[in-house]
């Protein structure tokens, strides 16, 4: 048997790029205009949220259902059948969905109301995330070379769906217990971690994009953290 720390990334995955590049079609294909419109209608409905700057509890149930949509459609429905923890996958997609569920239930309306009474530059710097996950990530694909039936759409696909959570949480923080609002970034980092390698050893040139964008909402969530920590 070979040592396994001669096995190289490329090693242990089970399709090509172009294998993996059509699942998103499939998705897509298979998930209907209603559901495409429905998780269309989501992101609207998220970014209007943020650009009015009203109901956290809401945002974090409309990323719940994202979550637990992207977990059944992709992971379960289509990842399992190219990768043995596509399954494993789909249950992690359903743990992230609860517990923003829970964190929904838990952002009662008076910290929801203070939650958006942060400096206007914070409120832009979430909006911009935001847009660049349901947005500027579809596009950017089609830019690269992905044909306009195999585009990522938030809700369906992961990446997508981790953008705009991450793209959000800086903004929710101030809507939950410091405790809870940390714990929601670890899913979704995660998933982007992963997804990071295995765009980078399938040799697409979103993997360095995704890292940046993933990175980019946890750097304005710390810079926040600090600087509310410094205030008397």
């Amino acid at each position: 048997m070979s040592e396994w720390w001669l096995y190289r990334p490329a090693d242990l995955l089970m399709f090509s790029r172009a294998t993996y590049e059509r699942l998103f079609g499939q998705v897509n294909a298979d998930a209907g205009p209603l559901l495409v419109a429905a998780v269309l209608a989501t992101t609207l409905a998220l970014v209007i949220l943020v650009a009015r700057q009203t109901s956290a509890r809401t945002a974090l149930w409309l990323l719940a259902v994202a979550w637990a949509t992207a977990g059944w459609a992709f992971h379960w429905r289509h990842y399992a059948q190219v990768h043995l923890a596509g399954p494993a996958f789909g249950v992690a997609f359903g743990v992230q969905a609860l517990v923003l569920a829970v964190a929904g239930a838990m952002a009662s309306p008076a910290v929801t109301r203070r939650a958006h009474t942060g400096p206007t530059v914070h409120a832009a710097a979430t909006l911009g995330l935001l847009l660049v996950a349901v947005g500027g990530w579809p596009l950017l694909g089609v830019a690269l070379g992905r044909p306009w039936p195999q585009v990522e759409l938030a809700g369906l696909a992961p990446d997508p769906t981790a953008l705009t959570t991450l793209a959000l949480l800086p903004w929710l923080h101030r809507a939950l217990p410091a405790p809870l609002a940390w714990a929601l970034w670890v899913l979704p980092l995660a998933w982007c971690a992963f997804s990071v390698m295995t765009l980078a050893t399938l040799g697409s040139a979103l993997a360095p994009w995704l890292a940046l964008a993933a990175l980019a909402p946890l750097a304005l969530a710390v810079a926040a953290t600090l600087r509310a920590r410094r205030r008397p």
